[in-house]
């Protein structure tokens, strides 16, 4: 008789293997960077594997704690934290098979070293000192990896702004909500022997609720990797008043032709249009004007929808939105607000009013 109350964790299941048959279509259609959405489906199978031996188990489908594919599940737990740094690794664009051997290889010594001391001791998975010591484990294979991923995700984003002028095609938010439910895992795991109240906050149901939320997300995909730019370098005073007329060029060639118009210009059509490296460009958007290729655009765009708002006051606010270059309202009121500090409906009236 299965229990109804475990079937979230079959769904989970179910929705993990949907999340990398989606992932792998994508992939064969090369609508996605191989190996950042190769990790992604690793993760995936391996989440689906574990929820699913969750639910066999709760239903004594299968024996807890006994042979060799308890042992295999134990070790799984182990590949969270390396697949997650190798995935944030990839969108860096610093992928390499000799990572994935060194970080991958301990876990399967651990595999290998579990079911020999099995072999002597076949009371292992039942031991207290070996649960302790495969807890410590798991937090010594989580919380380091989280650090570096985190570090690892701020390049990244860093670098889209630095190559995109939008980037939801970019969004990374739903990996962001990946670290902070692996990091609650982490600490349910260490706080769960002093506070037993909180047995109930299972994190199979963490990862049921993450599952869910990321299968409605229908424009999911795993972003390409982007390598970051190398623009943070000490320059002279003589070679900064080069990097000025540099600068001034752009911004003329910029707003000569209206590119920030093009919702989806990138780093390298604004070179091309200037006829200059992207090295060189974005070196004189970070110099000089202090900010990223991101940054620049949507000011300008926000500069032209301002414009727009006066001269067009019976204009809808979301036609103003693509007219400035915006490729969503969404995305259009967030960038607005956060630069005028309030939305395009307020600045109209406040506009009219004076």
């Amino acid at each position: 008789m299965i229990d109804w109350k475990t079937l979230p964790l079959f769904i989970a299941s179910i929705l993990y293997i949907l999340l990398a048959v989606r992932l792998m279509r994508l992939r064969y259609a090369q609508l996605d960077d191989e190996h950042t959405s190769g990790h992604l489906i690793g993760l995936f199978v391996v989440l689906a594997t574990l929820l699913a031996d969750e639910f066999f188990v709760q239903n004594r489908l299968l024996t807890e704690g006994q042979g060799y594919w308890a042992l295999l599940i134990t070790s799984l737990n182990l590949v969270l934290g390396p697949l997650t740094y190798l995935y944030a690794s990839a969108l860096c664009k610093r992928f390499s098979w000799s990572k994935v051997v060194l970080h991958l290889s301990p876990i399967m010594m651990f595999f290998i070293l579990s079911i020999c001391a099995q072999k002597i001791y076949p009371e292992l998975q039942q031991n207290r000192l070996f649960l302790t010591f495969f807890s410590l484990l798991f937090l010594g294979s989580l919380l380091p990896y989280l650090m570096f991923t985190f570090a690892l995700l701020k390049e990244y984003l860093d670098s889209i702004k630095a190559h995109f002028s939008n980037v939801q095609r970019h969004d990374v938010s739903w990996f962001k909500w990946w670290l902070y439910l692996i990091t609650a895992m982490a600490i349910l795991v260490c706080t769960s022997p002093f506070m037993p109240q909180l047995f109930w906050l299972d994190t199979h149901w963490l990862l049921f609720i993450f599952a869910l939320l990321l299968s409605t997300k229908v424009d999911f995909i795993a972003p390409s990797a982007i390598a970051p730019l190398d623009t943070q370098v000490t320059v002279e005073k003589e070679a900064l008043k080069g990097i000025e007329k540099v600068f001034t060029k752009i911004d003329s060639e910029v707003k000569k032709q209206k590119l920030y118009l093009r919702n989806g210009l990138t780093l390298n059509e604004l070179a091309n249009a200037c006829v200059m490296t992207t090295h060189e460009v974005s070196q004189a958007i970070n110099l000089i004007y202090h900010s990223n290729f991101y940054d620049y655009m949507n000011n300008l765009r926000v500069e032209e929808s301002k414009r727009l708002l006066l001269r067009t006051p019976a204009q809808q606010v979301t036609t103003i939105a693509y007219e400035s270059g915006f490729n969503s309202k969404s995305c259009f009121y967030n960038i607005f607000k956060q630069r005028v500090g309030c939305t395009p409906t307020e600045y109209r009236k406040k506009s009219v009013l004076n």
